[in-house]
């Protein structure tokens, strides 16, 4: 179910246009969401972000505070240099 008069584009796709061939587009849980909703399985109406968009987002992030060099530099254990991180990040 899609949101009257609403409709997807190239940033934003609703789960019930988007199939497992759309990944590269919008991921591997949207292109699953999107699946699940064809096959009539009860899933929430909802959309994602398209990954370009969200690449889009990252790189005006990347310009006003450098953060991709400090998340690579984290160790997957480091569970509290994550957590500040991310708070960084939302802040």
């Amino acid at each position: 179910m899609n949101c009257p008069g609403i409709r997807s584009s190239g940033n934003i796709r609703w789960f019930a246009d988007i199939t497992l061939n759309d990944r590269t587009i919008v991921g591997g849980k949207g292109g699953s969401l999107g699946e699940l909703t064809r096959a009539g399985i009860t899933v929430p109406a909802g959309f994602v972000v398209s990954t370009a968009a969200f690449e889009q987002f990252l790189a005006v992030l990347e310009k006003q505070a450098p953060i991709r060099s400090q998340i690579e530099a984290l160790s997957l254990q480091d569970l509290g240099g994550i957590r500040l991180l991310s708070q960084e990040v939302r802040a």
